[in-house]
């Protein structure tokens, strides 16, 4: 394994030391942007080279799986966020990696049974509501090692990590697999920008994190030892940053905040207080009000789902455009129908396909979903013969 020259092992060792120093100690990690989907990368980490944010949501991030002899379980985190710190000019000699951070929701782990979730982010396990994140942050980087001199850039990477669990700090040896993915038509099929991935394997016992198991019963259900997978794909583009012109980036930065604490860090109240606030400083602007109605009302694993702050906004988003906009018209009606009441909706959605004339993909839509909803309306009987409605 290819070892620094002493020059470029001295200063990422430097980079290492000033990102400790900026970080704090132990596995301390910046805190969240406002968006809640980036970290703030401290002046120490813009300095040592680009940043790489980590892309949460549709990657099995982090999967943990605990083999006990009477049950098999496997967690999924989707939600990690964080960034890691690539050389500027980067040669073949310097480390792939001289900086990284990340931040992990507790709540977000998911074994795909809500009992056993319930039982993972309680008290005897990770305490999601007392210690909401588990941190962790590059410490030093040991050894690097190009694999092969074809295909993308790919690196063996020796390292060891900090990892804080409930308070606990932890240094953890790590064994990762860097791989640098510039820009190409299949990339731009995930995301814009230049990628870089990192995969490791970790394994990790109950005793290390400061963790012990639910009860007796528990005693063979879940192992001493766990295994964690490690899948981080990462890009220069930030998550946060809007790529819509007709939505402000103050806007959706706040959007996505709200849905982080409904969603990540299963913070209901602070969620909907925010969410509250949004809809007073956005009462005049029915775009707004019509993408934090349809953020509440699409977004994936929301707890809870906030439908009577999102019927607020597509109400008052519908009153703003005298009810003639299609588009929020159906907002409404998918409003309606998430809070149980599909009459209201098919009404509603009967009338923005009469706006939605002239606009044969959006027609098409409304028209599906209009008889969709209706199968949930029951037909008004035909009165008897000879007699007048």
């Amino acid at each position: 394994m290819t070892q620094p020259s002493a020059p470029v092992g001295t200063l990422a060792c430097l980079v290492v030391a000033i990102a400790g120093a900026a970080a704090g100690v132990a596995a301390d990690a910046p805190p969240r942007a406002e968006s809640g989907q980036t970290l703030i990368v401290p002046d120490a980490h813009l300095d040592a080279g680009e940043v790489y944010h980590v892309m949460s949501g549709e990657d099995a991030q982090l999967v943990c799986v605990s083999d006990a002899p009477l049950q098999r379980l496997v967690a999924v985190n989707r939600r990690v966020v964080g960034y890691v710190v690539v050389p500027f000019d980067r040669k073949e000699s310097d480390p792939p990696l001289v900086a990284g951070a990340f931040r992990i929701p507790a709540a977000a782990f998911e074994t795909g049974v809500s009992a056993l979730d319930d039982l993972l982010r309680g008290a005897a396990l990770l305490d999601s509501a007392s210690h909401p994140e588990i941190t962790c942050r590059l410490a030093e980087v040991k050894s690097f090692e190009r694999d092969g001199a074809d295909g993308p850039a790919r690196w063996t990477l020796g390292a060891a990590a900090w990892l804080e669990v409930k308070g606990r700090s932890l240094r953890k040896e790590v064994v990762a697999s860097v791989t640098f993915r510039p820009f190409t038509w299949q990339t731009m099929g995930r995301y814009p920008g230049e990628l870089l991935t990192v995969r490791a394997t970790i394994e990790l016992t109950l005793e290390e994190l400061g963790l012990g198991k639910p009860g007796p019963p528990w005693a063979e259900r879940l192992a001493d030892r766990l295994r964690c997978e490690v899948f981080l794909l990462c890009n220069t583009v930030p998550q946060d940053k809007t790529l819509d012109p007709a939505s402000p980036q103050a806007e959706f930065s706040r959007r996505l905040r709200i849905i982080m604490l409904l969603r990540d860090l299963d913070q209901p109240r602070e969620g909907l207080v925010l969410a509250r606030r949004y809809l007073r400083d956005y009462a005049e602007s029915a775009p707004a009000l019509n993408r934090l109605a349809t953020d509440l009302l699409t977004a994936d694993g929301l707890r809870p789902r906030g439908l009577d702050v999102a019927l607020e906004a597509a109400k008052r988003a519908a009153r703003l455009t005298e009810e003639k906009d299609a588009a929020i018209l159906d907002t409404l009606a998918q409003a309606h129908f998430a809070r149980g009441s599909p009459a209201e909706a098919v009404a509603w959605l009967r009338k923005a396909v009469e706006r939605a004339q002239g606009q044969p993909r959006l027609f098409e839509e409304l028209t599906g979903r209009l008889k969709s909803y209706e199968r949930f309306v029951e037909p008004q009987a035909e009165p008897p013969p000879g007699i007048e409605r």
